[in-house]
């Protein structure tokens, strides 16, 4: 890199209308050599340099280079004559050599045969990919354009020279209307194009891609994608309010949908939507906490046979879920400044809300316990509260 972060900081809009034409000239000339080197460092990958085949995405297939120079370099074999002449006047050294080469030949191949007998079945890791074989029509085409050049900020119109360069395929789901209930499915195609300004400069536009989050890492946002909004959304009520597995979802769009998905990508469906909503969880936390009633109530979980616990707290406008353990810990953290009041049963967790009421239900369930007491003081105590209650 030319220029250092220091360089950088000092370089603004006041500073630049300072600089000559020579100036500025040269200045993005060192821009320009400095942008090209930073892009190949981001381009590298394991096919064009030292960096690990594990740092790289699950769906990467570095391509192959069939125009290679080593393709032009291979030995062109003499003429048949001259092939005779070389193996008539071998010499016994030279057989003794063509001997030794032929065992370790015979070696090298039963190493490899033994290697293979040890090697899992299935895919193997690093193995090639295979594309989608399934084949939907296509009920509809997106064309995507860039509005503004690049290079010079002018207004791209719809006359100006395009030409797709890439593309993709996404499947979702459409509700019918009320009148025609129903459920169809549709395939878009998308197209990105590559748009020539008056200036000479070409502006690509490219599928928009959310910056990575530290909190969901491996977990990508982008336009590029298989399954649509409404689809995915169909995937994550499968799986989180039916609490239908990967392969049992697999198996339901199939037979109803006739949509053939792998279990990865249903998984990363699942993974992406959480990523998608995690904003509206500040924002329904809020509305929850304006609220001037909030009911709260727990109950057990299963995930992969551990317990857990399913945590409701629910408004007149919000309900919001949290799958945690059974602490006061969350309690704490999300309604340790609440100043309305909350609804929930005996549990001691809620007793450090001050603005708090006791389910109706539960106070209930307690009176019929205490008249069901052996006790004859108990159970009298308890009969009159259970009529009080019921009043």
């Amino acid at each position: 890199m030319t220029l250092s972060d220091n360089d950088l900081q000092q370089i603004n809009e006041d500073w630049l209308r300072e600089r000559t034409k020579k100036e500025l000239l040269y200045l993005s000339h060192t821009l320009l050599v400095d942008l090209k080197e930073a892009r190949e460092r981001i381009n590298q990958n394991s096919a064009n340099s030292s960096v690990p085949s594990g740092s790289e995405s699950p769906w990467f297939h570095p391509a192959n280079d069939t125009d290679s120079e080593e393709d032009d370099d291979t030995p062109i074999p003499p003429p048949p004559d001259e092939t005779e002449n070389n193996k008539t006047q071998a010499s016994p050294e030279q057989d003794s050599q063509d001997n030794s080469d032929s065992h370790n030949s015979k070696e090298t191949s039963e190493s490899k045969n033994s290697s293979e007998e040890q090697r899992k079945p299935g895919k193997q890791l690093g193995a090639q990919g295979f594309g989608r074989t399934q084949k939907l029509p296509i009920t509809g085409v997106e064309h995507h354009y860039a509005c503004h050049c690049a290079g010079c900020g002018q207004e791209l119109t719809g006359d100006t020279p395009k030409r797709a360069y890439t593309g993709f395929y996404t499947i979702d789901i459409e509700y019918g209307e009320p009148d025609k209930p129903g459920i169809r499915i549709s395939n878009i195609k998308h197209l990105y194009y590559d748009s020539s300004c008056d200036c000479g400069h070409t502006t690509r536009i490219a599928p928009h891609r959310e910056p990575p989050e530290e909190l969901f890492e491996g977990i990508e946002l982008t336009e590029w994608r298989l399954v649509g909004p409404a689809l995915m959304s169909l995937i994550i009520f499968l799986n989180m309010r039916m609490r239908m597995s990967r392969p049992r979802i697999q198996e339901f769009l199939l037979l109803w949908l006739n949509i053939e998905l792998s279990t990865g990508t249903i998984n990363q469906c699942i993974h992406e939507g959480g990523r998608a909503v995690d904003p509206i969880e500040n924002q329904m936390v809020k509305e929850l906490l304006d609220s001037k009633l909030l009911h709260a109530d727990e109950t057990t979980w299963l995930i992969a046979g551990k317990p857990f616990w399913l945590w409701v707290f629910a408004s007149s406008t919000v309900t919001l879920y949290y799958i945690t353990l059974r602490s006061n810990e969350l309690v704490r953290n999300l309604l340790g400044e609440y100043k309305g009041w909350l609804m929930s049963d005996g549990y001691k967790v809620y007793r450090e809300i001050h603005k708090r009421l006791r389910c109706w239900a539960h106070l209930l369930r307690k009176a019929k316990g205490i008249a069901e007491s052996l006790n004859l003081e108990a159970g009298t105590f308890g009969k009159n509260h259970k009529n009080c209650l019921k009043r």
